[in-house]
């Protein structure tokens, strides 16, 4: 495979229809309460902040793009960037061209009355595994009740708009790959206003070549292992029909445009025609069948059908942890302005714990581009990198393979999900490290759920 061809993926699972009893605390979907309280724990450990704070930011960061939408239909054009702060100040920043800036607003996430919640009266015992108080239930059911604000702070004066700077970065992708034989991929950033150059080394001339060719500010970042192909397990696994190896992940339940039930993976794990079955996390295997699939610039994408109903709109989300419901399913963006998902926001996939530990776990980081595209055709501008954030916000990168802030990434994760709370986000495609062994992860690549439709698949939703 090629430099970009980065496929490693989460722990969606293919869920089986499953009959709900309170008294079953192994199939029984977390409600929302649940969901929220072991994200702010992930969260608080990544930036450092208390559970009550993780629990505002996840909500905002997730229950407002409606409001989000209208500050981007208001300026429209004129954006150049919008995106999270996760600092000390954590609000919406939106960088505008021109001089006329407006004054602060709020972003209101309002409270939500209508969310179910099944066990936040009951902590089972997965929960406790997690390290889930039931306090820590408390207070998250409080917070999905409240109205919670964040302040949007403008700038102005930014040299191009969002759409100017992506068709630049189009344009400019073979004079990069001619000026610079390390090149991995190029990615759009509303923080800076300019680009990050993923490179496999560095001479020091990375960035003034680069600053040339783009006339725009330019950040390197240095992935001594490229961007690999990995797709050698999953959390709901496909695994090889005439071996039993491990192959793939599952990714979200979903329905196809013929009538037919299945789940999404990642098409890249496809695209050999290996036969392969479907095991779920109770042991039990089924043949799949690849309905259709996609590998190429528009997304990493494939339908799968199994010989079962898979009609549940649930995931999980962690080895221990009970299945998740989708309640929402958030695109990339609708134009190249408006974005469903904003850069800055935290959100989690599921993977193996490390190359040597295969208990597979959630991990988090935070969305640093929504436009990423690679040096072989693959990725023109649809990408969404996330990168590691361990205990420091913003731009600042601090790797760690240990505790549970920390973004991992390993191979045959391929075909996962990404998530937030109880939203689907993508389907995981691939990564990069900061060291040759694979160890400390740099960024993680996927496939957003905009893209669906180009497989014929809808995500079911509860």
């Amino acid at each position: 495979m090629t430099s970009f061809n980065i496929r490693i993926c989460l722990f969606l699972a293919i869920c089986s229809p499953v009959t709900t009893y309170a008294s079953d605390q192994n199939s029984t979907p977390l409600s929302a309460a649940e969901a929220l309280a072991i994200d702010a724990k992930y969260y608080a450990e990544s930036y450092g902040v208390s559970e009550d704070e993780a629990m505002r930011r996840i909500l905002i960061m997730h229950d407002s793009s409606d409001q989000i939408k209208q500050l981007q239909q208001e300026y429209g054009t004129k954006i150049s960037g919008i995106y999270f702060d996760q600092g000390k100040d954590f609000g919406l920043k939106v960088n505008l061209t021109g001089n006329d800036v407006p004054s602060d607003v709020e972003l209101i996430r309002k409270a939500s009355t209508s969310v179910k919640n099944i066990l936040t009266h009951n902590l089972n015992s997965n929960l406790k595994k997690l390290g889930i108080a039931t306090e820590s239930l408390n207070k998250a059911q409080a917070k999905i009740g409240q109205n919670i604000s964040a302040k949007v702070s403008f700038s102005g004066n930014a040299k191009h708009n969002k759409d100017e700077r992506l068709k630049i970065l189009e344009q400019a992708k073979q004079n990069l790959l001619s000026k610079i034989p390390s090149f991995e991929m190029i990615a759009d950033n509303e923080v800076t206003g300019g680009a990050t150059l993923y490179v496999k080394a560095d001479n020091g001339s990375v960035q003034k070549i680069a600053e040339s060719i783009l006339n725009m500010p330019i950040t390197v970042e240095v992935i001594p292992s490229g961007i690999v192909a990995t797709h050698t397990r999953g959390g709901s696994k496909l695994v090889k029909t005439d071996n039993g190896n491990l192959h793939c992940m599952t990714g979200f339940v979903a329905k196809h445009s013929s009538g037919q039930q299945g789940v999404l993976t990642a098409g890249h794990c496809l695209k050999d025609n290996t036969p392969l079955s479907y095991t779920d996390k109770d042991g039990s295997k089924y043949p799949v069948t690849t309905v259709s699939s996609i590998f190429d610039s528009r997304g990493d994408l494939g339908f799968i059908t199994a010989s079962h109903a898979t009609s549940t709109g649930q995931f999980y989300a962690d080895n221990t942890a009970n299945p998740r419901t989708v309640s929402a399913v958030q695109s990339r963006s609708g134009t190249r302005v408006a974005s469903g998902t904003v850069t800055g926001s935290y959100i989690c996939h599921l993977g193996q714990t490390s190359p040597t530990d295969q208990t597979l776990m959630q991990s988090c980081g935070e969305v640093s581009s929504i436009n990423g595209q690679g040096s072989d055709g693959v990725g023109g501008n649809t990408y969404v990198i996330v990168k590691n954030t361990k205990s420091g916000g913003g731009t600042t990168y601090n790797p760690s393979t240990d505790g549970i802030g920390t973004l991992r990434c390993v191979g045959g994760d391929s075909g996962g999900p990404w998530f937030a709370y109880t939203t689907a986000y993508g389907i995981q495609s691939g990564c990069a490290w900061f060291d040759n062994a694979k160890k400390q992860t740099k960024i993680v690549v996927y496939t957003s759920l905009d893209y669906a439709g180009l497989v014929g698949a809808t995500i079911v939703k509860n």
